[in-house]
């Protein structure tokens, strides 16, 4: 197969670049002889991924976690957004989310046969205008969540952790202590250029996917090909609600309740107005508000799921 492999050796606290020479071997069993790039710092995986299209690779593989698939769609892509290449997921990260909102396995392994075996889906991909760490505007493509809030403050505890306690657990734990200190502050959103949420909240995820924060089903009817977010927003609570019922992310039913914690709208467009909050895109943080969120539909084919 004509595929390029975009390599995180990183990923999972540097597991993956432990466990490479094993994956490789199997990987080169089954696509042939292998096109390798190692990333070494951050922006390696999207320079790498336009080399490869320029090269003429029709199919790259990102193997690392949903911050390397971030940095690899986002050199596939062109202006407009629509990919130039076929992406394929090899999961080897700490959170797996995109993994799962894909519906593929979660040991390497069986990720590779699938993707061998799977036929190409063509799925939707986001777009957030927002402002950068420089305090420059910034624009960046995304695949599974982006949003704002206390979300932010766990992707920094994540990144600023060891990780070898595993996706879930990591991300639980970081979810805990981002709870205890995070502030509330206030939210002013709109859907479709129509106001719909003004008060103070916990967080706003974007959702493209189904799943973040290393397996909570924050958006569990969202699918990736019908042209909308799912926007869930979850209102301010005391902390002890948010720990006491926590494991509802978990399985989806946080949003059966009677809508006084947790707000859903779909829609193929999101502003959020308030300046200053701390954004993460497909789990990374990458800036603040105010920002700009739209569906480019039909973007990509992917395989797998």
């Amino acid at each position: 197969m004509n595929a390029f492999f975009v390599v995180n050796p990183h990923a999972r606290g540097g597991a993956l670049g432990r466990r490479w020479p094993s994956i490789a071997r199997r990987a080169e069993a089954l696509f042939g002889p292998l096109h390798v790039g190692f990333t070494r710092a951050g922006g390696d995986a999207t320079r790498l991924a336009r080399e490869a299209v320029a090269q003429g690779f029709e199919w790259v593989l990102s193997c690392g976690g949903d911050g390397t698939h971030n940095e690899v769609l986002n050199g596939l892509v062109d202006e407009r957004g629509h990919a130039r290449a076929c992406l394929g997921i090899v999961p080897a990260g700490t959170g797996g989310d995109f993994r799962r909102s894909l519906g593929l396995a979660h040991h390497v392994d069986a990720a590779l046969q699938q993707l061998v075996d799977a036929e190409e889906r063509v799925i939707d991909i986001g777009c957030i205008d927002f402002v950068g760490h420089d305090g420059q505007p910034a624009r960046r493509f995304f695949l599974n969540i982006a949003g704002c809030g206390m979300s932010g403050k766990v992707v920094e505890l994540v990144n600023a952790s060891t990780k070898r306690l595993g996706g879930k657990l990591t991300f639980f734990l970081a979810s805990a202590r981002a709870m205890l200190s995070y502030d509330f502050p206030r939210c002013a959103l709109s859907c479709e250029q129509q106001a719909c949420f003004d008060e103070r909240h916990t967080l706003v995820a974007v959702s493209n996917g189904r799943f973040f924060g290393g397996g909570m089903q924050i958006a569990p009817a969202a699918k990736l090909d019908d042209g909308l977010f799912d926007v869930v927003i979850m209102r301010r609570r005391s902390r002890l609600s948010m720990l006491a019922g926590q494991h509802r992310l978990y399985s989806g039913r946080h949003l059966d309740g009677d809508g006084s914690d947790f707000v859903l709208h779909r829609a193929a467009s999101v502003e959020v107005h308030s300046p200053g909050l701390s954004l993460d895109v497909d789990g990374e943080g990458l800036g603040s508000t105010p920002a700009r969120f739209w569906v480019i539909p039909a973007a990509l084919r992917v395989r797998g799921g």
